[in-house]
C-alpha cells in the first residue's frame, strides 16, 4: 500500500513538474513573440516574401536619391497605431521608415493632426497643397513641401480595387522636388480663355516645377523656364508674322522651343478649335494636324454614347510609345480616357520613318520632317481602336479608325556642340485633365502626364522607377484588430487548451 502511495506521489510530482515546464515553455514562447513583435515595429524588421519584392526599396529608387543630402522630413498625420491598422497607410508608412533607414538625411514622424492641429496649420493654408487629413503624407525640406494622400501611392482598377503599389516613384519625385535648389518654371498661358485647372497645376508642381502664368503679348519667357502649357484656349494666338509693333505670341513660343530645354503641352477642345487658326497652323509645323471632328468608339468607351474613348497604348518602337511603356507593359494596364476628343493626323510634310535594319524596310510608326534647319519627328502615344469613327455634327465623316489621340513631336538640335531636344505634346480633348480622370487612381491620365514630364527632361523625376503589381495576399487584407484576434487565439487559447488537456491527463493518471 505504501509503495502504491509512493508511486502515485512520484507520478503526481512528475506530472506537476511537466505541467510547470509546459507553462514556462509556453510563457517563454509568448514572451519572445511579444518582444520580437515590439522590436519589429520599432526597427521596421520584416521579410519581403513577395515575388516582385513589392515592399523592398529598389536599386532604381536608391540611385535616384543617391546625390541628395539635404534634410527631408516625412510627416504622417496620424499616430503609428492608426497607420498600422489601415491597410493603405501601413505600407506607405513602412516604406517611409525604410527610406529613413537607408538615408540618414530622412526622418519620419507620425502625429495625429486632429490632436495637434497647430502643427499642420501652415500646410493647410497653402493653396498649392490642398487640405490635410489623417491619411495625408507630407514630404518637407526647408520651406518646400508636398502633400499627398495615402491612396496616391497606389494604382487602382476601374472598380476601385488596388492592383499596384507606386510608393517609390511618388516618394522619389516628392523628395527630389522639395530638395531642388532652383525649381524650373512651367508657364500656363493666359488671355485666350484658357481653363484654369487646379488639379493639373498640382500635378505640375508635384513633378517639380514652379507654376507661373504668362501673357505672351506683354511678358518674356524667362531663361529658367522648361515648359509652356496651353490648356483649352478659346481665342487664337497672335501669328508668327504679326504686324510691326505687336508682340507675336507664337514667335515667342517658337524661340522658347528653340532654346536648350523648351517644351510645350497643348490641350485643345475640338468644339472650340475653329477660331484657333494661327495656333493650329503653328502646330502643323510640328506635324500635328488637329481635326474638327470628334472620335466615337462605342466598343471601347466607358459611356454608352461612345464619346469617352479608352485610349489604346502604342507598342511600336517609337518616341510616343516610350511615354506610356511603363503603364502599357503591365499585366492589367489601367484605362486612359479621352472624352470628346478630336483625331490628330500627321502633316503632309512628314513622311514615314522606315526601319533600315530590316531587309525590306517597314514603317516604324514614326513620321519625320527634315528641312529649313529642322530635324523633327512625330509619333502617337495613344490611339483609338480600329472600330472608332470620326463624327461631325453627329454625322460620320471618317470610319478608318486607329485615330491618334495623343501625339508627341520632337526636334533635335546642336547647341555649342551638345545635342538638345525639344518636345511638343498635344491631345485634342479639354477633358483629359478633368478632375474625374486625373484626381482618381482608377484611370491612368495622371500617370501619363507624369510620364510626359519624364520624357520632357525634368532631370530629377525618377524615370526608371516603375510601380509594382500586387499579387493576391489575403493575409495582407487583415486589419490590426483581426491580426491581434488571431494572435490571441494562437498564443493564448491554443496553449490553454493544451494545458487543460495536460491537467486532465494528470488527474486521470492520479486516480487511475
Amino acid at each position: 500500500m505504501n509503495n502504491a502511495k509512493h508511486t502515485n506521489g512520484r507520478k503526481l510530482q512528475h506530472g506537476t513538474i511537466t505541467v510547470i515546464l509546459s507553462v514556462l515553455l509556453i510563457a517563454s514562447v509568448i514572451l519572445v513573440n511579444v518582444i520580437f513583435t515590439a522590436l519589429a515595429y520599432k526597427f521596421n524588421i520584416f521579410t519581403d516574401m513577395t515575388t516582385e519584392l513589392v515592399f523592398t526599396l529598389s536599386d532604381a529608387f536608391k540611385n535616384a536619391l543617391a546625390d541628395v543630402n539635404t534634410p527631408v522630413q516625412i510627416h504622417f498625420c496620424h499616430e503609428p497605431d492608426y497607420l498600422e491598422a489601415n491597410t493603405l497607410t501601413k505600407y506607405v508608412y513602412h516604406t517611409a521608415l525604410q527610406i529613413a533607414e537607408e538615408f540618414d538625411w530622412v526622418t519620419v514622424d507620425a502625429v495625429d493632426s486632429n490632436k495637434e492641429p497647430t502643427l499642420f496649420s501652415k500646410y493647410a493654408l497653402s493653396s498649392a497643397s490642398g487640405s490635410v487629413s489623417t491619411s495625408s503624407v507630407i514630404i518637407e525640406s526647408g520651406s518646400e513641401f508636398r502633400i499627398m494622400s495615402a491612396n496616391n501611392f497606389y494604382v487602382a482598377n476601374e472598380d476601385g480595387s488596388i492592383w499596384a503599389y507606386n510608393a517609390e516613384e511618388k516618394f522619389a519625385a516628392a523628395i527630389l522636388s522639395v530638395t531642388a535648389t532652383d525649381l524650373p518654371v512651367a508657364y500656363f498661358t493666359t488671355q485666350h480663355g484658357e481653363t484654369r485647372n487646379t488639379y493639373l497645376e498640382e500635378i505640375v508642381q508635384n513633378a517639380g516645377y514652379e507654376v507661373k502664368y504668362i501673357d505672351l503679348t506683354k511678358e518674356e519667357i524667362e531663361s529658367d523656364a522648361r515648359l509652356v502649357i496651353i490648356n483649352n484656349p478659346v481665342y487664337d494666338f497672335s501669328p508668327e508674322n504679326a504686324a510691326e509693333g505687336t508682340n507675336s505670341e507664337l514667335e515667342a513660343i517658337d524661340r522658347f522651343l528653340a532654346s536648350k530645354y523648351g517644351s510645350l503641352m497643348v490641350f485643345l477642345d475640338p468644339l472650340k478649335i475653329d477660331g484657333l487658326t494661327h495656333l493650329r497652323e503653328y502646330l502643323s509645323e510640328w506635324g500635328i494636324v488637329v481635326s474638327d471632328t470628334v472620335v466615337q468608339d462605342k466598343m471601347n468607351s466607358i459611356t454608352s454614347n461612345g464619346y469617352s474613348v479608352v485610349g489604346a497604348y502604342n507598342y511600336e518602337p517609337v518616341l510616343g510609345a516610350s511615354l506610356v511603356k511603363d503603364i502599357a507593359n503591365t499585366d492589367h494596364p489601367p484605362k486612359t480616357i479621352f472624352e470628346y476628343a478630336a483625331p490628330i493626323y500627321y502633316s503632309d510634310l512628314y513622311t514615314p520613318v522606315l526601319n533600315a535594319e530590316e531587309t525590306t524596310p517597314t514603317p516604324t510608326g514614326s513620321y519625320a520632317y527634315y528641312g529649313n534647319n529642322a530635324n523633327r519627328e512625330i509619333s502617337a502615344a495613344l490611339r483609338s481602336s480600329a472600330d472608332a469613327l470620326a463624327l461631325k455634327d453627329g454625322n460620320v465623316v471618317d470610319s478608318k479608325g486607329n485615330y491618334n489621340l495623343m501625339v508627341v513631336s520632337s526636334e533635335r538640335r546642336m547647341i555649342n556642340n551638345e545635342e538638345y531636344t525639344s518636345y511638343v505634346l498635344c491631345t485634342a480633348t479639354a477633358d483629359f485633365t478633368n478632375e474625374k480622370y486625373i484626381n482618381s487612381n482608377v484611370y491612368a491620365n495622371k500617370d501619363i502626364l507624369y510620364s510626359a514630364f519624364k520624357l520632357m527632361g525634368r532631370d530629377f523625376i525618377p524615370a526608371d522607377i516603375t510601380f509594382k503589381v500586387l499579387e493576391s495576399y489575403e493575409i495582407e487584407d487583415m486589419t490590426t484588430k483581426q491580426a491581434n484576434a488571431w494572435t490571441a487565439v494562437l498564443v493564448t487559447v491554443l496553449p490553454t487548451v493544451i494545458l487543460l488537456t495536460g491537467a486532465v491527463i494528470c488527474v486521470r493518471r492520479r486516480f487511475k
